[in-house]
């Protein structure tokens, strides 16, 4: 109870220095914190967005909705391995606040991160990172910007090490330096890390529970659960109060709840090289993987792209619906120019899928180790990332354009006027435009994805050069918003003229076409 009013106390009176300091720019600070908040609200929120994480949540929720599953897991606790003897006066005041999510996850946030790196510091051999030194950071559950100067609890790695010390079984050979394997990863097994990561150390966007919390971004809700906690305590009501949060932080704590429960149903007596994957059957985990990780966050964005173009294939390509025919005095000459210089890029939607498998398949590692390696990777895709999600959009975008036009005019009820018939028959007129576009731009995106993924044996155009699939990146994120955005078809019809006359753009049009010589042949 002592720690838990210190961490209060320290709190508070960190906000209230925090308010006289910036009193004169109260309002943009103001600001400034609702965006943070409603950001990370989001993070929560993605969660929902996810299956395997909806279990994970409604077995927190099944916890808690039964005071006799919430008495089982304080027992489990008090009895576990995980959390220490010091510690364990403060789990049980914290299972008292779980309808008060921030003020739980105030102290449940900080709680498993301590937990974890005091059995992180005892199955590594490490006892001297579980506290703070002189000249030294301590082990840290998440924090990867800080990763250089302190080992991360969650990281499949120990800090690097000299080349000049012995290495051993753990040991990872690389370039200059050597690895350490953390024994911890394959003590709590895959799956486990896999959810741990997600809920604590992924990238912006991703719930990152301990550190928005820790960091003040729901400051606002926690003063307010403290008002009502300290009101109850002042009429001297007894029993739970409860308060009603937003989906978001009850999800939160669901969240927490599961890990309390996962993690002290994990025993760590006989630590060495034991995996314990398969021991806590009450979590849905065998085959859970990572969701908000750079790698899944790029495998979705490419699998939701070849799912939105599809339909626009299928109206085209495949029904040959008349609708989107026109023949070529009907149309300006700039749009002849462009239709015939796209011809030669058009990608067939096999092509797209086939790049996409490969890609799959070297994302799909089975160890924390591989997938990290992974990663590191896909965080430098950030680019080639967004232009994936700018392509979805703008594809959705007009494929709901044509279906809502193709609707008007088939319409018993009211006829569209002459004029616009016209725009309708303007706007289908360069359906093949859109689909050669966008599908070029996304197979260079995939080219882009390809290079850094797969062996460059594996690759079906080895002879692009790097620069030119970076350009190509660079250059069709700039078009793709312009022709998608542009409210006058001119303007955006010349902006993928001038796009097809690029250098970078050329190389890989002259690739693809030699490679579709090559195989006729």
């Amino acid at each position: 109870r002592h720690w838990f009013a210190l961490s209060i106390v320290l709190i508070l009176s960190m906000d209230d220095i925090a308010t006289r300091i910036n009193v004169a720019s109260s309002s943009n600070t103001e600001h400034s914190s609702e965006v943070e908040e409603e950001n990370n609200l989001d993070g929560l929120h993605a969660m929902r967005a996810h299956p395997t994480l909806v279990q994970i949540l409604d077995h927190g929720e099944s916890i808690m909705s039964s005071s006799l599953n919430m008495k089982r897991l304080d027992q489990k606790l008090m009895t576990s391995s995980f959390i220490p003897d010091t510690h364990k006066t403060l789990a049980q005041v914290s299972l008292k606040y779980v309808h008060s999510p921030i003020i739980f996850a105030s102290v449940a946030g900080p709680l498993i991160e301590h937990a974890l790196r005091l059995w992180w510091c005892d199955i590594n051999d490490r006892p001297q990172d579980a506290i703070a030194r002189p000249g030294s950071y301590y082990v840290t559950l998440d924090g990867h910007g800080q990763r250089d100067k302190h080992d991360i609890v969650l990281l499949p790695y120990l800090s690097m090490i000299g080349a000049n010390e012995p290495p051993d079984a753990d040991t990872v050979e690389s370039d200059d330096s050597r690895m350490i394997r953390n024994q911890l990863v394959d003590k709590i097994g895959k799956s486990t890390m896999d959810l741990l990561v997600d809920l604590f150390a992924s990238p912006p966007g991703s719930p990152n529970i301990r550190a928005s919390v820790a960091h003040g971004l729901f400051n606002g809700h926690l003063q307010n659960e403290l008002s009502i906690a300290n009101e109850h305590r002042r009429n001297d009501q007894t029993g739970q109060y409860i308060i009603h949060p937003k989906q978001q932080l009850h999800d939160m704590t669901c969240a927490l709840i599961a890990v309390l429960d996962l993690l002290a149903s994990i025993e760590m007596s006989n630590h060495k090289r034991e995996n314990t994957e398969n021991n806590h059957v009450a979590l849905p985990l065998k085959n859970y993987r990572p969701i908000f990780s750079y790698s899944a966050k790029l495998v979705r964005e490419i699998d939701n792209v070849i799912h939105v173009m599809s339909p626009l294939y299928a109206m085209i390509t495949e029904n040959k619906n008349q609708m989107f025919q026109t023949t070529e005095s009907s149309q300006s000459e700039l749009q002849r120019n462009v239709s015939k210089a796209l011809k030669s890029f058009a990608t067939e939607l096999e092509t797209l899928k086939a790049s996409r498998a490969r890609i799959f398949q070297a994302c799909d590692q089975d160890t924390s180790h591989d997938e990290y390696s992974i990663n590191i990777i896909a965080s430098d895709c950030g680019a080639v990332s967004l232009l994936f999600a700018e392509i979805s959009s703008a594809v959705q975008k007009y494929v709901d354009q044509i279906v809502n036009a193709i609707e008007e005019l088939e319409s018993c009820e009211q006829r569209p006027s002459s004029r616009r018939r016209k725009q309708i028959n303007r706007l289908l007129s360069v359906a093949q435009v859109h689909l050669d576009f966008y599908s070029f731009t996304t197979f260079c995106a995939l080219l882009f994805v390809e290079r850094r993924f797969v062996p460059i044996s594996e690759l079906e155009y080895p002879g692009l050069k790097e620069d030119e699939l970076f350009l190509a990146v660079k250059r069709s994120r700039m078009v793709v918003s312009t022709f998608s955005k542009a409210k006058m078809m001119d303007r955006a019809l010349k902006a993928v003229d001038n796009y097809s006359k690029g250098k970078a753009v050329k190389a890989i049009a002259k690739a693809i076409s030699d490679e579709r010589h090559h195989t006729s042949q």
